[in-house]
């Protein structure tokens, strides 16, 4: 009969996860609130009293690509732009560009909007059914868009916010001690960063760089793509850790 070996570290590695798994929960719900909430008096005060340059310290010079320096330092620079700017002020800015940006008004007015099939290069007949793989993804994790959120399942804002569902899953899963749900959390995580996010995402925060007059968005740009790339590389990392615990823990039950 088997004895349970080494449950110290199993444990340690399991809090670590648990962690890991709620930072990203945290980040993907930050860039979610961005693309589908409107900027509004609250935002704006947030935004003068957090010192961005925050996140320059609380990654390792590996876990921050340049990339997301690059966002994080576009965004404090508007910043400092706006300290003595009346909110009002800085409220109708954000809104022009915003909408410039997301909503695709007319060609030439912006970026083409942020939706999967624009980006992905589907036809109007193929994005139809795109729009059905992306609900089965969706669905295939428990949840689907509440019918009151009038947006696409494609959109930037509702991909986002999926994966933000996704790692908050697996981050309770680690702390209830439930491997293989968590395992099977970034299996999840794995296959829509591969088959929706990465495949077109990078495309639109590239023009919306480009499109941007304002450093907030240019920056948000630049921060949103190096974190959905630096995490497409990361979670192939956290499918092994997660495989090896789950083995370890079926091994020591035996």
């Amino acid at each position: 009969m088997g004895i349970i070996i080494d449950e110290p570290d199993n444990v340690d590695l399991q809090g670590e996860m648990a962690v890991l798994a709620t930072s990203r929960s945290d980040a993907y719900a930050f860039f979610a609130n961005i693309f589908n909430q409107l900027p509004d008096d609250s935002f704006v005060q947030s935004m003068r009293s957090f010192n961005l340059e925050d996140w320059l310290t609380s990654y390792s010079e590996d876990d921050f690509s340049g990339i997301m320096r690059e966002g994080v330092l576009l965004i404090q620079d508007y910043v400092n732009s706006i300290q003595d700017i009346p909110s009002e002020t800085v409220l109708t800015e954000l809104a022009k560009d915003r909408t410039r940006l997301l909503r695709g008004i007319m060609r030439g007015y912006g970026p083409p909007p942020p939706y999967e099939f624009v980006y992905a290069g589907y036809k109007e007949a193929e994005a139809i059914k795109e729009n059905k793989q992306v609900r089965q993804a969706y669905a295939a994790a428990g949840v689907k868009v509440l019918e009151e959120v009038k947006l696409s399942p494609d959109y930037i804002g509702v991909e986002l916010d999926f994966m933000r569902y996704v790692t908050q899953a697996e981050a309770q899963a680690w702390s209830e001690g439930c491997f293989e749900k968590a395992h099977e959390m970034l299996q999840k995580q794995h296959a829509f960063l591969q088959d929706h996010i990465v495949s077109w995402m990078p495309k639109y925060l590239e023009e919306m760089f480009k499109e941007a007059r304002l450093d907030f968005y240019r920056g948000i740009a630049k921060l949103t793509m190096g974190f959905v790339l630096d995490d497409n590389e990361k979670v192939i990392e956290y499918l092994k850790e997660a495989e090896t615990n789950e083995a370890e823990t079926n091994e020591a039950f035996v």
